[in-house]
């Protein structure tokens, strides 16, 4: 009986044997006929070209990945810029509002000083709103403009102080010989970082 199932091995393994030699044959049979059409030949040179093809379009995505960061870039950049422009314009409206207080009189021979003045005081009581009021009118808290007009510069500081005296809390930030259109808009900008 062993030798029965011995020999049924052995012939199951030799007709697997016989049937994996035939489908060998089969397909390299195959192979060889459709290589010989030139089909083959035909789709590995469409798939080299299609792998340029895709690696240039993987590059141009990159670049095109990068110009959109860097436009991104540039947009928050504007927005920034623009949003500091728009500030100073406000700042440069609300110091156009502003009153320009003048001493002296025009007359031929008088120069212009402009001169910035706030008062320590009025700052003081800005900053602590608790605090009693005093003489001092809150608008001293801001940069104020005063043109004086005098011979020279020594004798406007000699006028400005003696109008607005330092035993007084004013406080004389800026003098000389600009415009008052100017010394708004530094007196805006002062009070700008001051606030």
């Amino acid at each position: 009986m062993n030798a029965q199932y011995i020999e049924g091995f052995l012939f199951a393994g030799l007709l697997s044997l016989l049937a994996f030699l035939i489908g060998q044959f089969i397909v390299g049979a195959i192979e060889r006929t459709v290589e010989k059409q030139g089909r083959i030949d035909q789709l590995r040179a469409t798939l080299v070209r299609r792998a340029k093809f895709e690696t240039a379009l993987e590059a141009r995505r990159n670049r095109l990945s990068r110009e959109i960061r860097e436009g991104e870039t540039e947009i928050r950049n504007l927005t920034r810029r623009k949003q500091a422009l728009e500030r100073r314009i406000g700042e440069t409206r609300n110091a156009v509002d502003q009153p320009v207080r003048s001493i002296g009189e025009e007359i031929m021979g008088n120069s212009c000083f402009v001169a910035v003045v706030t008062n320590k005081y009025a700052v003081d009581l800005k900053n602590n709103p608790d605090a009693r009021p005093g003489p001092i009118d809150r608008s001293w808290a801001d940069p104020q403009i005063i043109e004086i007009w005098s011979a020279d510069l020594a004798g406007a500081k000699a006028v400005l102080e003696k109008r607005y005296p330092l035993s007084q809390g004013f406080l004389v930030t800026r003098i000389g010989q600009e415009s008052t259109k100017s010394a708004k808009a530094n007196a805006s900008q002062s009070a700008a970082l001051a606030g």
